[in-house]
């Protein structure tokens, strides 16, 4: 998987994650009054699930390929730092447009699409903000940065722990047995017929003779 694969898949799934958590406070502070009296939203937050289950698939599908191409890498510490640099801070900070670019794209959609399923027509003008315009766009840019740089701590763990596994994998499947197969044997003990004789009486004197006829 490129580098620019990686950018793509990350840049959309910290999109979708912040958007699920920016836009609901957001227009819980507008449904609070805190921006005063006006209408700026559809009263409705029912994208915000959906939008936090796109991101996470994302992600996951994301980290799983990664980790199944960990096998496949001839040097996985050179992998693991082409990873790194590709989601380290000078790399999120130019990434933080792109991603911004696609949480604002992404929360026009799933509210254009919300009002249609629960109103049954789209409300039009800026209710998809949810807020007013200065307001909505600087919680999201706020909320966009934050999760990236959330989301590019655990990903970097995330890939220092599956290096550690492959390592570990690889190890195990090197390693010789030290014997072929396990042998098991079953001791099986058959008590003798005179075990349970009792033992001669030593002690005492000498029994007399038999009679002799």
């Amino acid at each position: 998987m490129s580098n620019l694969s990686i950018r793509l898949w990350f840049c959309v799934a910290v999109a979708f994650v912040a958007l699920a958590f920016a836009d609901p406070l957001t227009e819980w502070a507008s449904n609070a009054g805190l921006f005063g009296s006006g209408n700026f939203t559809d009263h409705s937050n029912a994208d915000a699930v959906p939008a936090l289950l796109v991101g996470f698939a994302c992600m996951a599908s994301h980290l799983i390929a990664r980790c199944r191409s960990v096998r496949r890498e001839s040097d996985p510490q050179a992998w693991l730092s082409a990873w790194a640099r590709v989601l380290d801070a000078r790399a999120l900070t130019h990434l933080l447009p792109l991603i911004y670019a696609l949480q604002i794209g992404a929360l026009y959609v799933t509210e254009t699409f919300e009002q249609h399923l629960v109103l049954g027509h789209g409300l039009g003008g800026s209710i998809w903000l949810g807020a007013p315009i200065v307001a909505s766009l600087l919680i999201h840019a706020l909320f966009c940065a934050a999760t990236a740089f959330a989301i590019a701590r655990v990903v970097r763990t995330f890939a220092r722990t599956a290096l550690r596994i492959a390592r570990s994998i690889a190890v195990i499947a090197l390693r010789r047995p030290r014997e072929s197969g396990l042998a098991l044997r079953r001791l099986c003990y058959f008590p003798s017929p005179f075990d349970s004789a009792p033992l001669v009486c030593r002690i005492g004197e000498r029994a007399p003779p038999f009679a002799v006829a």
